[in-house]
C-alpha cells in the first residue's frame, strides 16, 4: 500500500492505494484525479523531494510499501 496524501485545498486528506509500480506516473495521477476530485493536470507527484515525470513507471521512484506520495500543486512544482 502507498499512501497519497493531497496538500491541495484545505485540510490535508490521505488516500491509500496498492499500486503496481509498473504504472506511469501519469495513469495514477488520472486515478487520484478520481478520488480527489481534482484536474490530473493541476498538480504533481512527488516522493522524496523529488517531482515525478508523468511518462515514467512509479518504480523508478524507489517507493516502497506504506510510504507517502504527495500531491503538490501544479504552480509550486519546480
Amino acid at each position: 500500500m502507498i499512501y497519497f496524501m493531497s496538500t491541495i485545498g484545505p485540510g490535508e486528506k490521505k488516500e491509500k492505494l496498492s499500486v503496481n509500480d509498473s504504472n506511469r506516473v501519469d495513469d495514477i495521477k488520472s486515478t487520484l484525479g478520481n478520488i480527489y476530485g481534482l484536474d490530473p493536470n493541476d498538480f504533481h507527484l512527488s516522493s522524496g523531494g523529488v517531482t515525478m515525470d508523468e511518462n515514467n513507471p512509479l518504480r523508478d521512484y524507489d517507493v516502497n510499501n506504506g510510504d507517502d506520495i504527495l500531491l503538490i500543486p501544479a504552480s509550486t512544482a519546480g
